[in-house]
């Protein structure tokens, strides 16, 4: 786990360093793209995930996409959750259409549970708290693939699923794989009036 927590940050900062560098030549980048999709955990842990994004294209078959996303969250009989999160996501896509992509996300996650919960007070004794929303950063990577229509069609949408690993801070559920593999899966469609508004800007 600590190795792969090490990759996952030095992911971070190599995908940081590249927006960096190529938003200093591309200051004036509005939201081009919303995606809606299947977002969960291996816990029966069923969610949507909402987003919006920028693109920054480095050549034609490698782009950096920046997505910015509200999460809901539902686990039955269990809890309620909702949060947002931030991805960063490098991508190849082939002439064809087909594209992977290495993506990293961090976020905030807050859930309420449906039964209250018991914590220990400051002289040692157990007490009933009742139903508290618990705050948790998320943080997580995704190896994912998907099939972009605009290369071969007029259709201007993407499919993508993207498994990754998935931690959450603290992790209230006490087990280790609840809160370990996220599994993604939707669409994403770039709106004609978020790229013309962008044609405008350069």
């Amino acid at each position: 786990m600590k190795k792969t927590f090490k990759s996952s940050v030095l992911l971070f900062l190599l995908i940081s360093v590249v927006t960096t560098i190529y938003g200093q030549d591309e200051p004036k980048i509005k939201f081009q793209e919303l995606s809606i999709g299947y977002w969960g955990t291996l816990n029966q842990s069923y969610g949507v995930k909402l987003g919006v994004g920028r693109v920054i294209n480095f050549s034609e078959k490698y782009s950096l996409h920046r997505n910015y996303s509200l999460l809901l969250n539902r686990k039955p009989d269990v809890y309620k959750s909702a949060g947002i999160a931030a991805d960063n996501i490098i991508r190849r896509t082939g002439n064809k259409g087909f594209y992977w992509e290495h993506g990293i996300n961090i976020g905030y996650l807050g859930s309420i549970y449906d039964f209250d919960l018991f914590q220990t007070n400051s002289q040692g004794q157990i007490i009933n708290v009742g139903k508290k929303w618990l705050s948790s950063v998320i943080f997580g990577y995704s190896l994912g693939f998907g099939y972009d229509f605009s290369k071969k069609t007029k259709a201007d949408f993407q499919l993508f699923f993207r498994p990754g690993l998935y931690h959450r801070f603290p992790n209230f559920d006490n087990s280790f794989y609840i809160n370990q593999f996220s599994i993604e899966a939707g669409v994403i469609w770039h709106p004609k009036f978020m790229i013309q508004e962008q044609q405008k800007l350069q």
